[in-house]
Formats: structure tokens, sequence, C-alpha cells
């Protein structure tokens, strides 16, 4: 398994399949972008670990919606003036080596996580596990009787 595949690769990637394939996130927009960086309360160290948190509206010929992707202990982070309400052109992952441990062993890799840049804004990253959180409809249909 030497590519990343979003359906396979991603931890619950069920929840945002669209007819069974990875949603296009060509003209996506970032409708939210949290990064979060993890304090240990005990002695209040700062940790390396940083959780990027990204939703984004989808546009589908029915209806727009909203997926909600986690990347979790991200590192090696750049972020070129892209920020929430802004569009992509596409995201893409591949995997990338992370060197061996103390006895030589190959660490985990990590995954590289690069959103296609839209009048010179970026982001790109490096983590070690990408979540799919949540599908939902931009906008909720009520019924009425």
């Amino acid at each position: 398994m030497n590519d990343f595949t979003p359906v396979r690769n991603v931890e619950h990637s069920q929840v945002v399949l669209n007819h069974g394939l990875w949603p296009d996130f060509k003209e996506a927009t970032i409708s939210n972008l949290v990064f979060r960086g993890n304090d240990d309360l005990y002695t209040g160290n700062r940790r390396d670990d940083v959780t990027i948190e990204i939703s984004f509206e989808l546009h589908d010929s029915n209806q727009p919606y909203i997926v909600v992707l986690q990347f979790n202990d991200c590192d090696s982070i750049y972020l070129g003036e892209l920020n929430h309400r802004d569009h992509i052109c596409d995201l893409t992952f591949a995997y990338k080596a992370r060197g061996t441990d103390i006895e030589g062993d190959p660490l985990p890799r990590s995954v590289s996580v690069h959103f296609e840049e839209v009048f010179g804004k970026a982001l790109f990253f490096n983590c070690l596990k990408v979540q799919a959180l949540e599908r939902r409809l931009k906008y909720e249909t009520t019924e009425t009787h």
C-alpha cells in the first residue's frame, strides 16, 4: 500500500463518501478552519502535537453539503494567506517517509496534505492521521404538511 487512497486510508471515510466515492474537492469552499495545540494542563508545558479541523462546503448537483475532516499530530505547517471562506482547487494526500527510530526500524509514515493553491493561497502540512468527522446538508430541509 504505497499510495494514499482517501477511501481506504482516511479513518471513517464512509461518513463522507459520495455514492461510494471520495468527494470532489475541486472548487470547495473552506467554511471553518481551526488549529488546536495541546497544552499539558497539569504541568503547563506545551506539546508539539497540533490538530487541524477543516469544514468544507462541497457543491453537488442537487444540494450543497458540508464535510468536516480532522488532521491529527500535524507538523511542518505552511499557511500562505489561506483562511476560512477561501476556495480551494483540490485536496491531495501522499505518504511521506519519516526515517527510522534509534534501533533502525522505520517510523510510521506521515501523510503529506496539500490544498492546491488558489490565487497564491496555500495550506500544506504533514500529519499522522486523517479522520472524516461529519457530512451534513448545508441547508436542512423541513417538511411542511
